[in-house]
């Protein structure tokens, strides 16, 4: 997991499980009392995997549900194409759906184009301006980040 200012980026580079989903959810508990105005958030999914199990999906709509009120904007970019990365696509709007979350959710196949859309959609839903130039450097590297040992060790 990085952050810039409160956008928090978190790189997927294996098929997430509950535990991982818990660590998430106490990392995301903080930055939500850190930023009460509200947060982004951004997912790189990294290479091809098989969808989630049922109670890891069930742990990701209670993350999002928890969010309720911070979670301003959601954005994935998913690398690869095809049916896989539409069956990911599919699978993120029902977290938002069983959810219902109050969200902007957009899906994304590169740094660029995620760029495009989302400072001005954080500063509309958030009230805080990024410095683009800033952000896309933060996104770029955790685009190309390599696999931790622990992604979520501080």
């Amino acid at each position: 997991m990085m952050a810039y200012e409160n956008v928090t980026i978190i790189v997927w580079h294996a098929l997430p499980d509950p535990p991982a989903v818990e660590r998430l959810r106490h990392v995301s508990e903080r930055r939500r009392k850190q930023y009460p105005n509200g947060i982004s958030a951004v997912h790189f999914i990294r290479g091809q995997f098989e969808l989630p199990s049922a109670p890891t999906r069930d742990a990701f709509v209670r993350l999002v549900r928890e969010g309720e009120g911070t979670l301003n904007v959601l954005a994935v970019v998913v690398s690869g194409a095809g049916f896989w990365a539409s069956a990911v696509r599919s699978l993120i709007t029902s977290f938002r759906v069983l959810s219902r979350g109050n969200f902007d959710l957009g899906f994304y196949s590169s740094v660029d184009d995620l760029m495009k859309w989302l400072p001005e959609k954080h500063r509309v839903r958030t009230g805080i301006p990024l410095a683009p130039e800033a952000l896309g450097r933060a996104l770029r590297r955790a685009a190309t980040f390599e696999q931790p040992d622990d992604p979520f060790k501080e």
